[in-house]
Parts: structure tokens; C-alpha cells; sequence
């Protein structure tokens, strides 16, 4: 539904983080597998992108999200994923990111020497 018709109900970003959470919690339990939890979040995350913006609050936890899931088997996009969400969370004023939001960015973005140093950037020539 949000990723669908979030901009024609209105839907608030809490309102769709809630959504979100308790779609892939029941998914989780029915025993979805990995590519579509990840087809979920890749979609979610687009939709936060395009609802509310690449800075918005809900959009970098979609992100940090979205990047953790894809640590193992997409290492190098998750480290494209954290870096962004460094980035953007810096650009936005302060105040307007919750200190747990800033936290999870700054926790992210300490763990990328070490997703660095097992992914193929760091065998690039």
C-alpha cells in the first residue's frame, strides 16, 4: 500500500516506518526468504526516497536498514548505502534527525573500514 499509494493517502513517515516493520516482522515469521525481504526493502526505501526526500529521517533508517540487510551478499552496495547515509545526515539542519537516527549513522559509518577491508574495493587496483 505505501509503496504503491503512499502520496495519494497522505501517509505520515512514522505511520509508514510502523507499516513497514510489522510487514517484514510477518514475513520474517512466515519464513520469507532473503530475496524478498530484500525486494521489500529496496522498494521501501525507493518510496521514502520519492515520498519524502533522499535527507529525510525516515529515508536514512530505510537506508541504514536496507544497507545492514545487504552486508553479506551485496557488501559493496552496502557500503555505497552507509556512505550515503552519512552524507545526507549531515546535510540536514540539526535538530531536524533524532540523536538515535544520528547515532545509528555514526555506528554505520565506524563499522566501514571493516566492510571495507573484506570487499572486492579493497582488491580493486
Amino acid at each position: 500500500m505505501f509503496i504503491k499509494h503512499g502520496k495519494d493517502y497522505d501517509l505520515k513517515p512514522d505511520f509508514a516506518e510502523e507499516l513497514y516493520g510489522k510487514y517484514t516482522l510477518v514475513l520474517e515469521s512466515e519464513g520469507a526468504d532473503y530475496s524478498t525481504l530484500r525486494y521489500i526493502a529496496v522498494h521501501y526505501r525507493k518510496a521514502c526516497v520519492r515520498f519524502y526526500g533522499v535527507s529525510h529521517e525516515s529515508t536514512l533508517k530505510a537506508t541504514l536498514q536496507f544497507a545492514e540487510m545487504s552486508e553479506e551478499g551485496h557488501r559493496e552496495e552496502s557500503i555505497a548505502l552507509y556512505e550515503e547515509a552519512d552524507q545526507k545526515s549531515r546535510e540536514v539542519p540539526k535538530g531536524q534527525i533524532s540523536e538515535v537516527t544520528v547515532a545509528a549513522v555514526l555506528a554505520s559509518k565506524a563499522q566501514l573500514p571493516q566492510l571495507y577491508s573484506t570487499s572486492k574495493l579493497a582488491t580493486s587496483p
